[in-house]
């Protein structure tokens, strides 16, 4: 069995110069934790998941505060904290993206892929060609279906 076989032909993508804020809407709309970047061309060019996203606001300046007595006295500025997390917002999934992508070819065998998968703890797949255009996406949750429902 191959690849071909049982890949998602369909695949939403993301485009790389897109903002992060449409990114995280389309993952939240779509309840996909990740999405492939692609040029217009279609190449491949990253991946950015729900990981990135939440990474990107972890590195603001986070609020301090202290606990005194029960109470909690702030030391930060939070007016600054969400001007930090608006800005994240508009900047593009280039930014956030990982551009080191696993990927697999059609023709690659499903005992291949999952070994890759279980090897780097992987959850999806892209397919590319060997221009490296996006041809579809294979999950985990693919292969359990092909597996299992026999």
């Amino acid at each position: 069995m191959y690849v071909r076989d049982i890949m998602i032909r369909y695949v939403v993508t993301i485009g790389i110069d897109d903002s992060v804020k449409r990114c995280a809407k389309l993952l939240m709309e779509k309840k996909f934790s990740g999405l492939p970047v692609v040029e217009k061309s279609g190449t491949l060019v990253g991946i950015v998941t729900e990981g990135d996203l939440i990474k990107r606001v972890s590195h603001f300046e986070s609020l301090d505060v202290i606990e005194l007595l029960g109470g909690v006295i702030e030391l930060g500025d939070a007016d600054q904290f969400m001007e930090d997390v608006k800005q994240s917002q508009v900047e593009t999934v280039r930014g956030v993206m990982s551009a080191d992508v696993m990927v697999v070819h059609p023709n690659d065998t499903i005992e291949h892929t999952v070994t890759t998968m279980l090897q780097y703890h992987i959850k999806r797949l892209p397919v590319v060609d060997e221009q490296h255009k996006l041809l579809g996406i294979i999950s985990r949750r693919d292969i359990m279906q092909h597996l299992y429902r026999r």
